[in-house]
């Protein structure tokens, strides 16, 4: 739509008149599946590259673009409300289609270094369990590529509210374990969080929340506490600084039009961290490892599904 498209560029351009670095992070159409990943980067190359060759044409100077990698919206789905069906790891991993995935955006990120851009990934904090058994099964399965091309920087969203659906109670030690697995796991690589949610967003609007900027701040602590430089600490998103979390009345079933905002005070969620010192260990964090692990382990057991594993019926 060219006049989305040019009311878009006028921000764009603004905010460069203003000083200010807008970083792209490009998505496609829900039913391409939104985020891309292995199963829609002829979808999504296209569709960054006319992003670029328009960002060029209107005399804007080259920034950093994010690759939002995320696993299909179809297949979370699935997991989610348990239709395990959908989810068969024989009907998701390929191989042969992810080593073209591999290819083809290890060639992109190359092209936009050439016309002077800068590259990064950000991806699902589950993803950093797939490195400690050495294997590629969680990756594969989710259709997430994060090796072979060369990012400029690395990020994986530590949506801590976004897990207490899994394991209630979870806490900021959440943020400065997984932060810590993904500085060490990436060492020779600019790595940081994404932080939140203080507001769900578009695609999911049933996701957890902060309910305070309280608990916000202890994640940016903990983040700086694991090592990550301040201006490498990004939160999702800005619609919940400025008006509040939002507050569904209803118990269950939530539709986007039954969420309300009470009352809030942006000012509160800039309030600078009190420490930089590591958050108490807590047992729910091992808790949701635990998962991770065993999603991962199964997949190990179904790895050669094509001979029956534990989840390929």
């Amino acid at each position: 739509d060219k006049a989305k498209m040019d009311e878009v560029f006028a921000l764009i351009e603004d905010a460069e008149k203003r000083g200010l670095e807008v970083v792209p992070v490009p998505v496609i159409s829900a039913d391409d599946g939104y985020f891309p990943n292995a199963t829609n980067h002829q979808v999504y190359i296209p569709a960054v590259r006319e992003l670029v060759a328009q960002w060029k044409a209107r005399g804007l100077k080259p920034t950093t673009l994010f690759v939002d990698m995320e696993p299909s919206r179809d297949l979370l789905q699935a997991l989610s409300s348990l239709e395990l069906a959908k989810a068969v790891p024989k009907d998701h991993i390929d191989r042969a289609r992810f080593s073209g995935a591999v290819t083809a955006y290890t060639a992109l990120v190359d092209e936009l270094h050439t016309g002077g851009w800068k590259v990064g990934a950000t991806t699902q904090a589950m993803l950093l369990a797939d490195y400690e058994d050495k294997d590629d099964d969680l990756r594969q399965y989710f259709s997430v590529v994060l090796d072979g091309p060369a990012w400029d920087q690395m990020d994986f969203q530590l949506y801590r509210s976004a897990y207490t659906s899994q394991v209630p109670g979870l806490d900021a030690d959440f943020v400065y374990t997984f932060a810590k697995k993904a500085v060490a796991q990436f060492p020779n690589t600019k790595v940081g969080v994404n932080l939140g949610l203080t507001h769900p967003g578009p695609i999911y609007p049933e996701t957890p929340t902060h309910k305070s900027s309280k608990s916000l701040r202890e994640d940016v602590e903990a983040a700086l506490a694991a090592g990550i430089p301040r201006e490498l600490i990004t939160v999702y998103n800005l619609k919940g600084v400025l008006v509040g979390p939002p507050v569904c009345d209803k118990l269950v079933g939530c539709e986007p039009s039954d969420y309300h905002y009470e009352s809030n005070d942006p000012a509160s969620w800039f309030v600078q961290p009190d420490k930089t010192t590591p958050p108490d260990e807590s047992a729910t964090t091992g808790a949701l490892e635990q998962q991770f692990k065993l999603m991962d382990g199964l997949l190990d057991m179904s790895e050669d599904s094509q001979s029956g594993g534990l989840l390929s019926k």
